[in-house]
């Protein structure tokens, strides 16, 4: 395309007029800070109706609210501490992943048609690690599709219950999601209203309002154990200053056993013991309490969305190539 057009053109999507930026210079003008384009995207209907204009990170037009997700999510996708967990946690991963390996290669073949579906397979690998990497929840669900498989009746007794009522249903409702954006951005809205389109627009919305279910519940189970853990913190601390009435140690964050997950992370930015000292969240005045449940919701929907789609993809990529 940029041979032909060159650097810069124009096309119609639908009835959406699109600009095409094909130099990696100009790129940088629009998205690196500081720069004059405040608003990264144009107005739209269609993302209004999935309200995915006001929150998140793609498609969001508030400006501010837009530049805290920004900065909340790359502080706590780059610390250490994080990177250092992921490391650990892909190898924990990797070694449940070549075990079941192991087991796939004793399977005889079986008049019952369960197969190994290779992609459900990577979408649930992919699945386990963003969602514990960006929740500290575990999804099990290679586990639990493993068991489906397997002909081995103890293994399906005893797979490990998953923080999600039903994996598959999850993965098929974010990949869903993301889909949702595509069609609601470059249908008209009348179109979207005719025979055969509104039934895929309910399906939009019934799969969009499971998966916003599903990751309400994961901030409310997280938010409980965090608080538990908080109360047991502060009377461990009231225990050891009653031992000691001359001690002046300050409180220790470090030493709290916060996870830096992205969820923790948001869920204790406000807090006196945030897991990011370096970090001064609310440094605009903007944002001094927490993050409603449903700005929360839709952020996380994005990073593992983005997490579960762009592994999977990787990742089938790959082994084709291997």
């Amino acid at each position: 395309m940029h041979k032909i057009y060159g650097d810069i053109y124009e096309v119609y999507m639908c009835n959406e007029r699109c600009i095409w930026i094909c130099r990696g210079d100009l790129c940088e003008a629009i998205y690196n800070s500081p720069n004059k384009f405040l608003f990264r995207t144009t107005p739209n209907n269609g993302l209004d109706e999935l309200n995915a204009t006001l929150e998140g990170l793609s498609f969001n037009r508030n400006w501010e609210l837009w530049k805290f997700n920004r900065k909340l999510v790359t502080k706590s996708l780059t610390s250490q501490k994080f990177l250092r967990d992921a490391l650990e946690y892909i190898q924990v991963v990797w070694e449940e992943m070549e075990g079941y390996l192991k087991e796939y290669e004793t399977l005889e073949d079986d008049d019952n048609g369960k197969i190994l579906d290779f992609s459900k397979w990577i979408s649930t690998w992919s699945t386990d690690m963003t969602l514990f990497l960006i929740t500290n929840q575990n999804a099990f669900s290679l586990a639990n599709y493993n068991s489906t498989i397997s002909q081995n009746s103890l293994l399906l007794q005893n797979a490990p219950k998953s923080i999600l009522k039903s994996p598959g249903a999850f993965i098929e409702n974010t990949i869903a999601y993301l889909e949702s954006w595509i069609f609601f951005a470059f249908t008209p809205k009348f179109v979207r209203m005719l025979p055969g389109f509104k039934e895929r627009v309910k399906s939009f919305y019934d799969k969009g309002n499971s998966l916003r279910r599903d990751i309400k519940e994961i901030i409310q189970k997280r938010r409980k154990e965090i608080e538990i853990m908080d109360n047991n913190i502060v009377k461990e601390k009231d225990i050891e200053r009653m031992k000691n009435q001359d001690s002046d140690d300050e409180y220790d964050d470090s030493q709290t056993g916060f996870c830096s997950d992205l969820l923790t992370t948001i869920l204790t930015m406000n807090a006196n013991r945030s897991i990011n000292k370096d970090t001064e969240y609310n440094e605009d005045n903007v944002h001094s309490k927490y993050m409603t449940d449903d700005n929360i919701t839709g952020l996380l929907i994005e990073v593992v969305g983005g997490g579960v789609e762009t592994v999977m993809l990787k990742a089938l990529s790959s082994f084709l190539f291997l």
